[in-house]
């Protein structure tokens, strides 16, 4: 391990199909995937728990040619949901070599990624029922400030009764809240929501370092659950990425409502043509008409 990384952030890069990682922690390897990178860090897919600040070694294998590339790093953020943990690195170290195959492997994915770059914004932008309601101090100013500067349309509250009463309004809801709040029972406001509307998301971020409270609280009705402390640029890129993801299936269901609509339409105006040309028809068979022989006078 020879150079320091730069750690200014940055956009993460979604990688397609990406590539597999192994992670050495505690003696144990744990098989992950590459989801979104950086130049400095990653963000991914496992079905194993990590917990926020580990330090651990992780081998990222970018070409089965290749050696993997070896890097130190440790987990700055940790989410649970029933596709399994989603988990955020900050490389603090590799080799010379290992960070120009990296940065040459970041490069590719960020020119692979630009016709798809922005769609989830634009999303956001079409679905203006979209919104995000935080419950009491759930959030920090700076969190919640960084929201409205993406184009969210958030919201605060302060108790539980006023959340549900916002969800019962049309649109898209997504739903942040602490599992123990200060006047609040956070699992238990999933758990209400998730009866209420099948419209709501709701983001619970716990304090507890228990692997069985995360799952208890998925199947309590939480979307996702955020063990704390994590950090606050990667919680603002997956709240921005879960409303945008949210707003982009919304907008893909009305085009699709919209081309059905459409068809609908048009098919009735085939069939109503077709009705049409069968009753002309019919009218000729029953009523044949008269065909006069010049030949002949009227009368036999």
């Amino acid at each position: 391990m020879e150079t320091h990384l730069n750690t200014d952030k940055r956009h993460l890069i979604h990688v397609a199909a990406g590539p597999l990682a192994m992670a050495q922690v505690a003696g144990q390897l744990i098989a992950m995937r590459v989801e979104k990178v950086d130049h400095s860090s990653l963000f991914l897919s496992s079905a194993t728990l990590i917990w926020p600040r580990t330090v651990f070694e992780i081998f990222l294998c970018l070409a089965s040619s290749e050696a993997p590339i070896r890097a130190a790093c440790s987990s700055t953020y940790v989410e649970r949901s029933w596709g399994g943990f989603g988990i955020a690195v900050e490389i603090s170290s590799m080799s010379v070599r290992d960070q120009e195959r990296w940065s040459a492997f970041v490069r590719e994915a960020a020119l692979a990624d630009r016709p798809t770059y922005g769609r989830g914004f634009s999303a956001l932008r079409t679905a203006q029922s979209a919104s995000i309601t935080v419950v009491s101090l759930a959030l920090s100013d700076r969190l919640l400030a960084g929201l409205r500067m993406r184009g969210l349309k958030v919201q605060q509250v302060e108790t539980t009764a006023d959340a549900l009463e916002i969800v019962q309004e049309p649109g898209r809801h997504t739903i942040v809240a602490e599992q123990h709040g200060d006047y609040y029972d956070g699992t238990d406001l999933c758990r209400r929501l998730s009866e209420q509307s099948e419209s709501v998301q709701s983001v619970l971020l716990t304090n507890q370092r228990k692997p069985h409270i995360l799952e208890l609280s998925l199947y309590a009705g939480a979307t996702k659950v955020v063990a704390r402390p994590c950090s606050q640029e990667i919680l603002l890129m997956r709240l921005v990425d879960m409303v945008a993801s949210d707003a982009e299936e919304e907008a893909t269901a009305d085009a699709r409502s919209k081309e059905a609509q459409s068809a609908e339409r048009s098919l009735l105006q085939q069939l109503s043509q077709w009705a049409a040309a069968c009753v002309h028809t019919a009218q000729e068979w029953l009523n044949p008409a008269v065909a006069q022989d010049p030949g002949r006078s009227g009368s036999y």
